[in-house]
């Protein structure tokens, strides 16, 4: 399959490596769906990329199952499929040991970027890239 016809999804696409990493799949001719909880953010990625039009800005909470259920109905509404996802939200942590670390700061950091694959992944069929009805949509 050509890189042009492939679709990504990377969630914390607004700063950092989710960033970088959307701007990776633009270049290489990617159309991709950058999700984060900052629409300012993902929007400034979209700008920066060589590629905007390839872009798909969907503004998002991968911690609210709702949210998460949006993203996904609108990656199929527009994208019709998913071929990568990139799953990068969550949030940042000051440098430390595991044993300086919280259990809050972990679940900070670890809880978001995990959450997704629980709400959403599982539901995506292998062979098309389609996302599947999902027991988690109300």
């Amino acid at each position: 399959m050509a890189a042009a016809s492939k679709l990504a999804l990377v969630t914390g696409a607004g700063s950092g490596i989710g960033k970088a990493t959307a701007h990776a799949f633009l270049a290489d001719g990617y159309r991709v769906a950058l999700a984060g909880r900052r629409g300012d953010a993902l929007e400034r990625t979209a700008a920066e990329s060589t590629a905007a039009d390839r872009a798909l800005v969907v503004p998002t909470d991968v911690a609210d199952p709702a949210s998460v259920d949006a993203l996904f109905a609108r990656v199929r509404g527009d994208l019709g499929r998913l071929d990568v996802l990139f799953n990068n939200a969550g949030s940042g942590s000051r440098p430390a040991t595991l044993d300086d670390t919280s259990v809050e700061d972990w679940r900070r950091v670890v809880i978001p970027a995990s959450k997704i694959t629980y709400l959403r992944v599982t539901y995506l069929d292998a062979a098309t890239g389609e996302t599947l009805p999902t027991p988690h949509a109300k």
